[in-house]
């Protein structure tokens, strides 16, 4: 299954979005997370409402982090709320995907940011000094 997803979207098969999204749902966390690297790689951002609730109900971190990389992809402010509430994740690299969705629709600084925690603001200024590089 994980081979399918990779070739579906190592090439762009676009056709294949709808049979690949309703995967997201699989009990097995493996392939939940080939679902959303699949999805980043298709930019399928007509879904993200879908996509943020799974974040939500998402127990796995290491499926957090994919479905929040598959965000950023297609981020825009209403993207805000999941990663402000994901940075908080005690998990490093789903906080750390998160901060990089703040970033990438230009959320960090401001008063909601500051309202963060010490740790969380510390990830931002990371990802932040890392994209300077």
């Amino acid at each position: 299954m994980g081979l399918t997803l990779r070739v579906i979207g190592e090439n762009g098969l676009f056709s294949a979005a709808e049979e690949v999204f309703s995967l997201r749902k699989s009990p097995v966390p493996q392939v939940r997370l080939q679902v959303y690297i699949c999805l980043e790689k298709l930019s399928q951002s007509q879904r993200a409402g879908s996509i943020h609730a799974a974040l939500k109900n998402e127990k796995h971190p290491e499926v957090k982090a994919a479905i929040l990389k598959c965000l950023r992809s297609f981020a825009d402010s209403a993207s805000f709320a999941s990663f402000t509430r994901e940075i908080e994740h005690p998990q490093f690299e789903v906080a750390y995907q998160a901060a990089k969705g703040l970033l990438q629709i230009g959320a960090t600084s401001g008063k909601k940011i500051e309202q963060l925690s010490k740790r969380a603001r510390a990830i931002v200024e990371r990802v932040e000094e890392e994209a300077a590089q």
